[in-house]
């Protein structure tokens, strides 16, 4: 600054509480790129922000078709080693349907936000809203988000769906990633619109129980099936 005509120089209190860690930096190219600044905010690296929301206004339940009413004759099929392979997902969507007497019609078409739309799903004794997203044989292996739509993008559509429920089905193995972004949907979904939300998946085994659950509804969809093991007789 000046003074009296005069350029003066004094101490700055930032620079001095700072100076070792200024000194360090400037030493050392690799720390100075990971330090955050105003114009390189996440400091070379991808930054993690946590946001945490009252318990209170958060209702997500997590739940299995087991839980489901509608559903309540796979409790009496054990699971077994088999696969579904010889059926088409809009037999088994056809299926599902009839199992819970839904009888609408559901086109796939590329932008939907969901395969099945129901007010029919049962759940203790009351008639819930359901969206389902059916993945068939054509996403074969491990279901992660990245095989969920053209964008990956499949289940954050799901959860714009008008619905209470939200459940996810594969033919084969659901990796884990699936229902902890679902959760993660739900969980801002509930805070967002102030309500209870439920998520759930079916994964490749529960598939088959439920098709043995009922064989009337789904009849003439019966799929391909290797050798069974540890079924419970009826």
């Amino acid at each position: 600054r000046r003074e009296n005509g005069q350029i003066v120089y004094e101490r700055d209190s930032f620079l001095q509480a700072n100076k070792n860690q200024i000194l360090s930096l400037a030493g050392n190219s690799q720390k100075l790129k990971r330090l955050p600044t105003k114009t390189n905010p996440i400091g070379g690296a991808a930054s993690a922000i946590t946001v945490r929301l009252p318990k209170k206004q958060v209702r997500v339940t997590h739940v299995t078709i087991d839980d489901l009413d509608s559903f309540a004759l796979v409790k009496k099929i054990a699971p077994s080693l088999d696969k579904l392979t010889g059926m088409t997902e809009k037999a088994f969507k056809e299926g599902v349907q009839r199992v819970i007497g839904e009888k609408g019609t559901f086109t796939d078409w590329g932008g939907e936000k969901n395969d099945l739309l129901s007010t029919r799903l049962i759940y203790k004794g009351k008639r819930r809203r359901v969206a389902f997203a059916f993945k068939g044989p054509g996403k074969g292996g491990t279901l992660v988000p990245g095989k969920m739509g053209k964008n990956g993008d499949q289940l954050q559509r799901l959860f714009d769906s008008v619905a209470d429920f939200y459940i996810v089905q594969h033919w084969n193995r659901i990796a884990e990633s699936v229902p902890q972004l679902m959760e993660l949907i739900a969980v801002t979904t509930s805070f967002r619109e102030d309500r209870e939300v439920f998520y759930g998946i079916v994964d490749g085994t529960d598939s088959i129980r439920l098709v043995d659950a009922y064989p009337r509804q789904f009849t003439g969809t019966q799929p391909k099936r290797g050798k069974r093991v540890n079924k419970k007789k009826r």
